[in-house]
């Protein structure tokens, strides 16, 4: 059990890494029937067949939002351009009415 839920927050990490959110949709669906069928196939109990399958969808949405925030922190970021001159505001009232004449 604890090595399917390892591999679940590993999927979700890569799905977070490289998918955004429609992604999401299909692979908790599969991760509810892979937590309720394989528990149920080895006989175990209701209750357990329930927690494996809401746990797997829980590791596997935790995986998803560490690869989102792994993929949002490792993105490159454009520098902010300081160089840009407005000049004094009488300047730049006298532009923009310039502007909205034209």
């Amino acid at each position: 059990m604890l090595e399917a839920l390892v591999l679940a927050g590993g999927l979700g990490f890569l799905l977070g890494l490289r998918y955004r959110v429609p992604v999401v949709v299909p692979a908790s669906a599969g991760a509810v029937v892979m937590g309720a069928v394989v528990p149920y196939l080895a006989g175990s109990e209701l209750w357990i067949v329930l927690v494996s399958a809401v746990g797997a969808v829980v590791v596997l949405q935790l995986g998803y939002l560490g690869g989102l925030l792994l993929s949002f922190l490792a993105a490159p970021r454009a520098k902010p351009d300081h160089n840009h001159d407005l000049g004094s505001p009488e300047r730049f009232s006298e532009r923009c009415w310039a502007d909205a004449k034209d």
